[in-house]
């Protein structure tokens, strides 16, 4: 994996630094600061390989000159606390040439900063491997003087960013401005001076200081107009606090921080893989990336290299950075020995974890199947059911019809006899005997209507279509039976391939039995039990018949 280091401060004058210097030590020249009249000169340090100016659209081009721009910002600043410039540190991919790291660096430089209004004095320092006292070595770790024999493996960037934003006009913005409170009505309000010219023209006015007898108030102009007030000065009301510049504001934040980070590590990363490696960077801390018994390095400093070329010692930082190396070592080759010795482990509990599966795929087959079965066999339930309520309403309808209509016929018969029996005067009681015969008429037709609707529902006409869905109702019964047989026999399966997948129950070694049940976990999260056991067991189940 490859080296993440970003690390961004800011020069502050209260320290005693100066971008000049800032800016004479990373590009390896001569320069004078004008604001102190100190000049800093560098022209010696080696190992500088590229160093360069990228200016924002609205900068002036003479910017493009280091001593100007930088003596441009010492100018601007006039507070003995002033923040002069932002510098950040940035371990460069190794793996790459040169060429290719100073085409990634001005591309991030760009993206991240110069398009945002910033001007970027950037360099590439590539300093040689030393030993404890700072003499270069080889890869082999002997002393060397030889360049060609030096083992350069530090490319690092050192990038220094203005502090404030470039307006229209070439000129440095504000870090905050001025805020005057206005007044609309009975309204109070703040703007700058900006703003303000947008809104005069919405009937705000700026509020001064009238003197009203004795004492003063704030007023507009038309309300001091209007009460005939002398203005006590010239100045306008302000608020007591200004209005940070909003540009200044999002540099300053620590989303933006974040963001710079990730952007790199981004940018690095597309960078090896366009190239065809695969190293990657991680902006992330140990902590987060779950490295949590690695311990990170810390930054040496030129100050501890000063010392170990100084009086030839070990300063702590060093000392302590050489115990986390060795200790990180130490860990990553226990974390080998670890992994080689559970390989076969490993190996079993990943066929015992396939098998476990396996029956559990089959046992999820056969539920589904038993499942299927029993719909079917509830379908058959109900079909019989229904077939026969059928036939049993269709022989009730057709029995009571046939003997309400036999008893219908002998009461016609009989009183069609009385009928004509009776004398012919008798025209009130002939009348009546009428009336029964077609009440008793009207029945016999009614029932046969019923008949002949129900026949055109159920479809059935005759006694043979009767003995048709007799037959039909028997074949039904005789499915019915047979798929109770194959549900017992699904039900014994199922009861096999339960055995089979609470397998893990019977290892004894309780962390192999929990091994085996996070390994199932696991390839059931990667989605493989559906495919690969298919594969591996289709023979099986092809055997098996099921």
């Amino acid at each position: 994996m490859g080296i993440y280091h970003l690390s961004v401060n800011i020069i502050k004058r209260s320290e005693g630094r100066s971008s000049i210097a800032a800016a004479a030590y990373i590009s390896g020249s001569k320069l004078t600061n004008s604001y102190d009249g100190l000049t800093h000169d560098y022209t010696r340090k080696e190992h500088i390989q590229y160093s360069n100016i990228l200016l924002p659209q609205n900068a002036p081009i003479e910017y493009r000159k280091r001593e100007t721009l930088w003596n441009a910002v010492e100018k601007s600043e006039k507070s003995s606390k002033s923040q002069l410039a932002r510098s950040i540190v940035i371990a460069l991919p190794k793996e790459l040439s040169f060429e290719q790291q100073k085409e990634l660096l001005e591309q991030y430089v760009q993206d991240n900063f110069v398009s945002k209004g910033m001007c970027a004095d950037l360099a590439i320092h590539n300093p040689p491997k030393t030993n404890h006292v700072g003499i270069p070595i080889d890869e082999n770790g002997n002393l060397t003087h030889d360049p060609a024999q030096m083992n350069y493996n530090n490319p690092h960037a050192h990038i220094l960013l203005t502090m404030r934003p470039i307006d229209e006009k070439g000129k440095w913005e504000s870090k905050s401005q001025v805020v005057y409170m206005c007044k609309k009505g009975m309204e109070e309000k703040g703007f700058t001076a900006k703003e303000y010219k947008e809104c005069a023209s919405e009937g705000w006015e700026k509020l001064y200081s009238y003197i009203d007898g004795k004492k003063k108030r704030w007023l507009t102009a038309s309300e001091g107009e209007q009460f005939g007030l002398k203005r006590a000065n010239r100045s306008p009301k302000t608020a007591p606090f200004g209005k940070v510049n909003p540009i200044i504001e999002e540099w300053n934040s620590l989303d933006t921080l974040k963001a710079w980070r990730k952007n790199w590590e981004i940018a690095a990363n597309e960078a090896y893989k366009a190239y065809g490696l695969d190293e990657r960077i991680d902006s992330r801390s140990f902590a987060d990336q779950g490295r949590t018994d690695e311990i990170p390095s810390i930054h040496i400093g030129p100050a501890a290299s000063h010392i170990m070329m100084i009086d030839n010692s070990i300063p702590d930082r060093v000392s302590l950075n050489q115990y986390i190396g060795k200790y990180n070592n130490w860990l990553n080759r226990a974390a080998e020995r670890y992994h080689e010795t559970i390989e076969k482990i490993n190996t079993y509990i990943y066929n015992t974890a396939l098998n476990i599966l396996n029956a559990k795929n089959m046992l999820a087959k056969l539920k589904k199947k038993k499942s299927k079965l029993e719909s079917y066999n509830d379908k058959l339930d109900n079909e019989i059911s229904s077939y026969s309520s059928i036939i049993n309403l269709v022989k009730n309808e057709f029995n009571y019809a046939k003997q309400a209509n036999i008893v219908s016929k002998k009461k016609i018969e009989k009183w069609q006899k009385e009928y004509l029996a009776s004398p012919m005067f008798n025209t009130i009681h002939r009348k009546k005997l009428q009336e029964k015969i077609s009440r008793e008429e009207k029945k016999i037709v009614n029932r046969e209507e019923n008949l002949l609707l129900l026949e055109a529902n159920c479809n059935i006409s005759d006694e043979k279509d009767i003995e048709t869905v007799e037959a039909a109702v028997l074949e039904l019964t005789d499915k019915h039976e047979k798929i109770r047989e194959q549900i017992e026999k699904t039900d014994a399966s199922i009861r096999e391939y339960m055995e089979k997948a609470d397998m893990a129950a019977g290892i004894t070694d309780p962390m192999i039995r929990q091994a085996v049940q996070e390994e199932v976990d696991s390839i059931l999260e990667a989605n493989i039990s559906q495919n690969k056991l298919y594969m591996i067991y289709s023979t099986k189940e092809k055997q098996r018949g099921l």
